[in-house]
């Protein structure tokens, strides 16, 4: 049986709406992810499986990037704001959550870290809001010198000498 992680009511983006409106979100063991009108509700909207689209949730300032984001969002809507994919892809339907403060999007994210990595408070990495800022894409400069610059061996010289070993013999 699948236990309830963390539930309770945190805000969906209505885009028919434009803006906010409450909603009743559970996060099980399993991973599902769901939510519905209410506590109480039978049935949920939509059910996500966060293990299976972890590599396109969004959260903080990641959610920046996402091209679908509602436009009216501020940076206090981001800080405590996270998306949830219905798919694995890039292409796919995002729902976007808004949490009551930042101390309530905290424990959401810890939930959702612990069930991705089962790591909380263990040093592991783990899903934390980061601030990140603009680089420009484009090749990356190497640090050191190229491979080909690198000496390379003489042709048929053979292995190098064991350690300890006089004239390689």
């Amino acid at each position: 049986m699948n236990s309830v992680v963390k539930e309770g009511y945190i805000e969906i983006w209505s885009d028919d709406n434009k803006s906010f409106r409450p909603i009743y979100a559970k996060l099980y063991s399993n991973g599902d992810f769901q939510w519905q009108e209410a506590a109480d509700s039978p049935y949920p909207i939509r059910s996500v499986d966060i293990k299976a689209v972890s590599a396109f949730l969004a959260f903080g300032a990641v959610l920046n990037q996402v091209p679908r984001k509602p436009q009216s969002f501020t940076e206090s809507d981001v800080d405590r704001s996270f998306g949830i994919p219905h798919e694995s892809s890039r292409d796919t339907v995002v729902t976007f959550f808004r949490c009551i403060n930042k101390a309530e999007m905290g424990t959401w994210m810890e939930c959702v870290n612990k069930l991705l990595f089962d790591n909380v408070g263990s040093g592991q990495p783990e899903i934390v809001s980061q601030n990140v800022s603009a680089v420009s894409a484009g090749p990356y400069n190497s640090y050191g010198p190229s491979y080909s610059s690198y000496p390379q061996p003489p042709p048929n010289a053979g292995p190098p000498p064991l350690p300890g070993s006089v004239g390689g013999k």
